[in-house]
């Protein structure tokens, strides 16, 4: 009998140990085949995020094209970076000055007359060397001085009503894609901080001044997405345009994808996905490579970039620089690209991305005929002797 126990005891233990192995097995069957699952999910979710990424037309639109053709007389020689349009009284405007600011050129697009108001360097209303401007009104012409760290308001009889003073570290010029904007008796004006002189992407930068036009109390806004930080970048692509609606700052970077929203405070609230499908995703430069050398010009214009960042009543518009499709040309130079411009409602969702046929110059707005842009400068339509060219694009949902 004791030897009988023992036999049973030792099929019971063995029995025991197989099934006890085989439900482990399976229970390793079932999380790999559970992780599995999970992990098809994943990566499910994240290709579906990467899906939304892709800007997919939303809507079509009929494209109405006109031009707009300035005569200029000898005496008037506007620069070609920085026009501005304004409508007053339900007259327009073009207004655009010399380098050095010496003298601001208004141009009446109903009248078709030119206005030029002269600034002195010296005396009680000198302005020294001007390096930009904006014109809010008549009465409130800002001038600015970034030799002397001074922004100046003029009137209309260029009398000089205040000065404000620009921390020294802060550079100042305003494009047509950088302008100003006032916003509850506060002005905003593009500028950089640059902490050192090759060193233009520090985490210290600011991107924005907003002046208290009462008190003249100044405040640095915005520092460089952390995604643009310790990297060495063209010149160009350290650019941002922005424009102010209500109490939101909507800023767009050259070298970047998307569009930040930031507060009136200069905080963050969200960023949204805005890519060119003409561009892909822009690299900075190499360590060795200088951002000014041809080198770097030439892969500035390969891979495109982005231009100003423009509103009206109904949409937003980002403009893209880009070479045409199968461009094979080994020397690229500014002339060669060609302007497409992104379509958002209000909300940023976006609708379309439409190629501009005609206009690539640096400088654009909105007038009465909508999204407005220069002849490219390179072009000799451009070069002409006395004359500038603007195409008008406005853009009706279907």
């Amino acid at each position: 009998m004791g030897t009988e126990m023992i036999v049973l005891y030792l099929v019971y233990w063995y029995n025991n140990f197989i099934i006890r192995r085989f439900s482990l097995f399976a229970d390793f069957i079932k999380i790999l085949f559970m992780n599995k699952i999970i992990i098809f999910f994943v990566v499910l979710n994240i290709l579906s995020c990467n899906k939304d990424k892709k800007q997919i037309p939303k809507s079509k639109f009929i494209i109405h094209r006109d031009s707009i053709s300035i005569d200029t007389p000898k005496n008037i020689n506007p620069m070609e970076v920085y026009w501005q349009f304004i409508k007053t009284k339900n007259i327009s405007y073009l207004i655009d000055t010399d380098i050095p600011l010496n003298n601001l050129f208004i141009y009446d697009l109903q009248h078709k007359k030119w206005q030029t108001l002269n600034f002195t360097q010296e005396g009680p209303n000198g302005i020294g060397i001007g390096t930009g401007f904006y014109y809010y009104n008549k009465d409130s012409i800002f001038i600015v001085s970034g030799y002397q760290n001074k922004i100046f308001l003029f009137n209309k009889n260029i009398q000089k009503i205040k000065e404000y003073k620009i921390p020294k570290s802060f550079d100042i010029n305003l494009y047509t894609i950088r302008k100003g904007f006032i916003n509850n008796s506060k002005l905003f004006i593009p500028f950089t901080s640059f902490i050192k002189k090759d060193k233009r992407y520090t985490k210290n930068s600011k991107l924005l001044l907003k002046i208290d036009i009462n008190t003249g109390n100044t405040t640095p806004l915005i520092k460089y997405p952390n995604s643009m930080l310790n990297k060495k970048w063209n010149t160009e692509l350290l650019q941002m345009s922005y424009l102010i609606e209500k109490d939101t700052i909507y800023s767009s970077f050259c070298a970047l994808d998307s569009i930040f929203l930031y507060d009136l405070k200069g905080k963050l609230i969200c960023k949204k996905y805005a890519k060119s499908k003409y561009l892909d995703h822009i690299e900075p430069l190499s360590n060795n490579v200088d951002s000014n050398s041809y080198k770097a010009k030439n892969k500035l214009y390969q891979n495109g970039f982005y231009g100003g960042l423009i509103s009206d009543t109904k949409y937003f518009y980002r403009l893209a620089y880009h070479l045409p499709k199968n461009f094979t040309k080994k020397n690229i130079t500014r002339k060669n690209l060609i302007l497409s411009v992104l379509i958002f409602n209000k909300n940023l969702e976006f609708l379309n991305e439409i190629i501009l046929k005609k206009g690539g110059g640096y400088y654009h707005f909105i007038t009465e005929k909508g999204l407005t842009v220069s002849a490219n400068p390179n072009f000799t339509e451009n070069l002409t002797e006395g004359k500038r060219k603007f195409y008008t694009y406005k853009f009706e949902k279907i």
